[in-house]
Order: structure tokens, then C-alpha cells, then sequence
């Protein structure tokens, strides 16, 4: 997909995909790739008092990450071909709620 301009990378988004993934070990990376031509993602823990560290690189979810704080969410729109997330959290058993748009 290119963008130009202007254009907005969700403006026709449609067919979400709902990923639910458990993080069930504490301190543990884990990965989701998201759906092909995904043009906004978001992610957040399902549990309020609950942190996720988020990466876009592998290995990176435990040095260079953005904080999704507890009762927070993070949002992007990524208007690429494909996108993994890499993530992880200091509490074992947390669930990671991720909705993409294609």
C-alpha cells in the first residue's frame, strides 16, 4: 500500500481482526503479526492494573519499548504490507487485547 500526502491511512479501513493473546509468562516476548495491509492497530491490557511493554523489533520488548499503562491503550496507524508486535509484561497470566483494520 503507498500513501501520498494527506490521505488517510484508515479512511477506507474496514475487516477488523480481534487477537486476544495471553501472556503467560512474566518478563517472556512474545509476538503477533498482524493482517496483511493492517492500516491501524491498537493494543491494550485487559486487566486495569496491568502494564504491557510494546516493541516493533524482536528482542526489543525488554529495552526499547513504548509503556501501555495500566487502564491505557496504544494506537497506530501502520499502513504497511505487514507489521509484527513484539510485547511483553511484568505480571504472568496478563492478556494483551489487540484489534487491527485491514
Amino acid at each position: 500500500m503507498t500513501l501520498h500526502a494527506g490521505e488517510n491511512p484508515i479512511a477506507n479501513a474496514s475487516d477488523p481482526v480481534i487477537y486476544n493473546v495471553t501472556l503467560a509468562v512474566a518478563n517472556f516476548e512474545y509476538s503477533q503479526l498482524l493482517s496483511r495491509n493492517c492500516r491501524k492497530f491498537q493494543i491494550k491490557p485487559r486487566q486495569q492494573d496491568r502494564e504491557i511493554k510494546l516493541a516493533f523489533n524482536s528482542g526489543e520488548s525488554s529495552t526499547v519499548y513504548v509503556t501501555v499503562p495500566p487502564g491505557g491503550y496504544w494506537h497506530d496507524m501502520v499502513g504497511m504490507p505487514s507489521q509484527t508486535l513484539y510485547f511483553q509484561t511484568e505480571t504472568e497470566g496478563t492478556v494483551a487485547e489487540i484489534e487491527a483494520w485491514s
